[in-house]
């Protein structure tokens, strides 16, 4: 997912050293909600999610990525209500490294970092509130997938990318960066149905098959080479091998078929998954434990985890606790998440180095924790989960714990 520039390294270190643990004014008036999240999804050292009619997000607000509005560079370590525009209720969401993007009825909206035109607006300043996507007229966007500083979305009249092109991530056949949608060149007959956004590559799911584009470096397109890819190219899977879901990390991309977990490109922190550190140019299947199945899978900057029922599993870096296991040592196969007692996550999102899932009404967070980016009122780095914190607004009850 997270290609981060120098300056963005520079920016990130002096906020975590100098800015107070601010806790806004929308965050002291922020409602318990009513209803439990239905979505959370997590950018570099931020967080954001659904409930009900209302979008929610917290920590690092320096590029306005929270959408709450305001220039002022602060970080809020428990939810903030998104300021969004009249009439529009979010009904998906996506992070990237800095930016957020959503889908309310026709339309599509980003706001945060816009430094390559990743929010899709037509220009390159940051926006601290939801800014509507310049689609192509009659392009309606049904699925997004949101990159480090790139972004994608699934129509039926294509599938369109905008943002940052160093790298070809944009799959429109050139590396100009783009501040507005522009339609991937597919290969004849090939209609993307699901998409995953990496550091700097772009992956989707067709009936033709599997196909990466942009940066291959580490082989993370999965076509048997390591070379930048203009235009997608077919992920080599091995022989029987259908994707149903994909996820895509730095340098890394991952897919489930059917009972298995594979995953391909960088693996020097164990992110593959297959109890070795070497780099695998085309899929290779994840060492589950016995007897675990992943149906959602979710990738971090170098690290990914899974759910198998009623339990969670993680591998790949662990520096700052992501991996919920109650430690920080890495693991190149999955581990288990060590949740509270009757927590079940059926939702995932990874960020940068922390990790969010749903449980029934609940929402919990692990991980890195730096701009308060797990929602529990603090800056402490956790390495199990611990629950998200809602402030009561006046007049409105807490629901939940």
């Amino acid at each position: 997912m997270l290609r981060r520039t120098i300056s963005e390294i520079t920016t990130l270190v002096i906020l975590a050293a100098v800015s107070p643990a601010a806790v806004t004014t929308e965050a002291a008036a922020a409602q318990r909600h009513g209803e439990p999240m239905r979505q959370v999804v997590a950018g570099d050292t931020f967080t954001c999610g659904l409930s009900g009619t209302e979008t929610y997000c917290w920590g690092a607000k320096f590029h306005g990525q929270l959408g709450t509005g305001g220039s002022e560079e602060q970080k809020t370590s428990t939810p903030v209500r998104v300021r969004s525009p009249r009439g529009v209720v979010f009904t998906e969401l996506v992070a990237g490294s800095f930016h957020t993007c959503g889908i309310s009825a026709a339309a599509a909206f980003c706001w945060g970092l816009n430094t390559y035109g990743e929010l899709g607006e037509g220009g390159t300043t940051d926006q601290a509130t939801p800014a509507r996507v310049q689609a192509p007229p009659g392009v309606v966007f049904t699925q997004l997938a949101a990159g480090d500083f790139h972004t994608c979305g699934i129509s039926a009249a294509g599938t369109y990318c905008w943002g940052q092109n160093t790298y070809a991530a944009l799959g429109d056949g050139g590396v100009a960066d783009r501040t507005t949608p522009v339609r991937v060149r597919t290969p004849p007959g090939v209609v993307f149905t699901r998409l995953a956004a990496g550091g700097s590559h772009t992956c989707g799911i067709s009936d033709a098959g599997t196909y990466c584009w942009g940066s291959g470096t580490d082989g993370q397109l999965g076509d048997g080479g390591t070379a930048d890819r203009r235009t997608p190219v077919r992920v080599r899977a091995p022989r029987g091998v259908a994707f149903t879901q994909l996820t895509a990390g730095i340098l890394v991309t991952c897919g489930i078929s059917g009972a298995a977990t594979y995953c391909w490109g960088a693996n020097h922190l164990g992110q593959l998954g297959i109890g070795g550190t070497a780099d695998r140019r085309t899929p290779v299947r994840v060492r589950v434990p016995r007897g675990v199945a992943f149906t959602r899978i979710t990738a971090g900057a170098s690290y990914v985890c899974g759910i198998s029922g009623a339990r969670t599993f993680c591998w790949g870096d662990n520096s700052h606790g992501q991996l919920g296991d109650g430690g920080t040592a890495g693991r190149a196969t999955p581990g288990l998440v060590q949740a509270p007692p009757g927590v079940a996550f059926t939702r995932l999102a990874a960020g940068w180095e922390h990790t969010c899932g749903i449980s029934g009404a609940r929402t919990f967070c692990w991980g890195w924790n730096v701009n308060g980016q797990l929602g529990d009122g603090g800056t402490t780095d956790r390495t199990r989960p611990v629950e998200v914190v809602f402030r009561r607004a006046a007049g409105i009850p807490a629901t939940g714990r």
